[in-house]
């Protein structure tokens, strides 16, 4: 009697996402609206780094370049996060190492992101309450600093 129980419990642990995957009209509407908002927001990410880059004004300021980093933070999410979780959606889950990997690039770009944003908000109080003279303040190198720590040693 045993026996029957536990085959019935792992009948219906296999089963319990099968209505996830079941395909259904408001999944694959759901999913092919996720792809086209990806996409456009990915082609406004994309957007908003090449006029930062190569706008009008030629002088890149530090929060101008830290808004680039945070684009191009997002334009990582929507590529290596996004699209796997939408391919997701038509097939099995994925191997338990890709699920494991996907979970920490997960957290890794999105710590980015809310560092980045931190650090905008710290250079702006620096600029506006401790500095008297902000042109004194060395965009490049501090791009490069802030990047490079935030990026390798996070």
């Amino acid at each position: 009697m045993s026996q029957n129980n536990s085959n019935a419990s792992e009948i219906i642990a296999d089963d319990f996402f099968e209505g996830l995957f079941e395909n259904r009209a408001s999944k694959i509407i759901g999913v092919v609206f996720a792809t086209i908002l990806t996409v456009a927001v990915s082609l406004a990410a994309y957007g908003i780094i090449w006029f930062e880059r190569f706008g009008s004004d030629l002088k890149r300021i530090f929060i101008n370049k830290m808004v680039s980093s945070v684009c191009w933070s997002i334009l990582a999410w929507f590529l290596i996060i996004q699209t796997p979780d939408l391919v997701m959606y038509f097939y099995r889950p994925f191997p338990e190492t890709f699920c494991f990997v996907h979970l920490i690039l997960r957290n890794v770009i999105v710590s980015h992101i809310l560092l980045f944003f931190n650090i905008i908000i710290i250079v702006r109080c620096i600029l506006i309450f401790w500095l008297k003279n902000p042109l004194s303040f060395h965009d490049d190198f501090w791009y490069m600093f802030v990047n490079l720590w935030v990026v390798v040693f996070r």
